[in-house]
């Protein structure tokens, strides 16, 4: 009888996508067949990835209908030879999701807006830069990942065009600075239902330090509503 395509087994080849919101790629070495389940502890430039106990880490596998995402827990180790596993504990049913290097996650940020100047993303990682341009508008965001950002809009915009962006990923009395990337529109979805427009953009120029600063947001979001579905799931 054919296994559920949302069951990993021994053998499974997965990505597990750590706090800082990197993707290591490792394989299911042994299951209990009570929901742990043992992986190679993967590593990058021969350093073990910083994983302990209690932590929580997403596993991602693949089957030919697409790609399905589980919340896991690390519950232990063990080392066999010079190889070190953990053992971790299923928390949620595997979900199907979007391509790994795209999570998308709903998120109702604040966004501001702003003419592009050409040239001004490779400005945007020194230190004290306030290069600032024309208001444009604000607006909200539907959804945001690690490439890009849906923005709602009562604004007309067409593809190709270029904007720098500033979203707010804390409540605006928390005065943090703003999240600022460039982006571009690569997509149009004019409202029907309402008098909003959705509008995809693109990011791009992003510095390393800056990628590592949304992929965090959107791994820790992406955590945050697992955690809320289970919580329905449970007082159901």
């Amino acid at each position: 009888m054919a296994l559920p395509e949302d069951m990993m087994v021994v053998g499974d080849k997965v990505d597990m996508v750590v706090e800082q919101g990197r993707v290591f790629r490792t394989m299911i070495e042994d299951t209990t067949g009570n929901g742990l389940f043992l992986v190679g502890v993967p590593s990058r430039g021969g350093i073990p990835v910083p994983i302990k106990a209690d932590d929580e880490v997403q596993l991602l596998f693949f089957r030919e209908s697409g790609v399905f995402i589980t919340l896991m827990g690390v519950v232990g180790f063990e080392k066999k030879g010079e190889v070190r596993y953990a053992w971790l504990v299923q928390k949620t049913k595997p979900e199907r999701t979007q391509r790994r290097d795209a999570f998308r996650v709903e998120s109702m940020l604040g966004v501001l807006v702003n003419e592009y100047r050409e040239g001004m993303e490779k400005k945007l990682s020194r230190r004290g830069y306030t290069d600032e341009t024309a208001l444009l508008e604000a607006a909200s965001c539907k959804d945001i990942s690690v490439t890009g950002v849906a923005i709602r809009t009562r604004r007309k915009y067409e593809t190709g065009e270029r904007y720098f962006l500033k979203l707010f990923f804390d409540e605006p009395q928390k005065k943090t600075l703003p999240f600022s990337a460039c982006a571009e529109v690569t997509r149009l979805s004019l409202g029907i239902e309402s008098s909003f427009n959705t509008v995809g953009m693109h990011f791009f120029g992003l510095s390393e330090s800056d990628s590592e600063t949304l992929s965090r947001f959107v791994f820790e979001r992406q955590r945050e509503l697992i955690k809320q579905k289970r919580l329905v799931e449970e007082e159901d």
